[in-house]
C-alpha cells in the first residue's frame, strides 16, 4: 500500500514563521502549527512530490508490518533538517505509530528548500 501525506493546498501565510525550538518538535501541536505554516512556502509541493516518490520507492510503510499492528489511521509529523528525518512525531503514542517511527527516523533524503521542513502523514 503505497502512502499519501496530508496535504491540505495551499494557504495564505497569515503571520511571519513562529521559529520552534528543537524541543517542541516533541509537541504535535506545535508541528501542527509549523506545517501549516510550511505548506505556503515556495518549494513545498515540489520537494513533497519529489519525497512521496522517494518513499515509495524504499516501500518503508510496509516495513515492520505496522499496518497490521493497528487498524486505526496513525497520523506523524516528520521533521527534515538537512538530509536527515531528525523527528517523527505522533499525534497519538500507539504500537501502531512506534512501529513508523522506526522506519522514518534517520532516513536520509534530498535537502529540503528551507528547514526544519515538516511533513504530515497519515497511515
Amino acid at each position: 500500500m503505497k502512502i499519501k501525506p496530508w496535504l491540505s493546498g495551499l494557504g495564505l501565510m497569515l503571520g511571519p514563521l513562529a521559529a520552534v525550538a528543537a524541543g517542541d518538535f516533541a509537541d504535535p501541536g506545535n508541528l501542527a502549527q509549523l506545517w501549516q505554516q510550511d505548506i505556503a512556502r515556495p518549494g513545498y509541493d515540489q520537494y513533497m512530490q519529489a519525497f512521496i516518490q522517494y518513499n515509495n520507492s524504499l516501500h518503508l510503510d510496509s516495513e515492520g508490518n505496522c499496518y497490521k499492528v493497528a487498524k486505526a489511521p496513525v497520523t506523524l509529523y516528520l521533521v527534515i533538517e538537512d538530509r536527515y528525518v531528525t523527528y517523527v512525531t505522533p499525534e497519538t503514542d500507539d504500537e501502531k505509530s512506534l512501529c513508523f517511527r522506526e522506519s522514518y527516523l534517520g532516513l536520509r533524503t534530498k535537502a529540503p528548500p528551507f528547514s526544519p521542513f515538516v511533513i504530515k502523514m497519515q497511515f
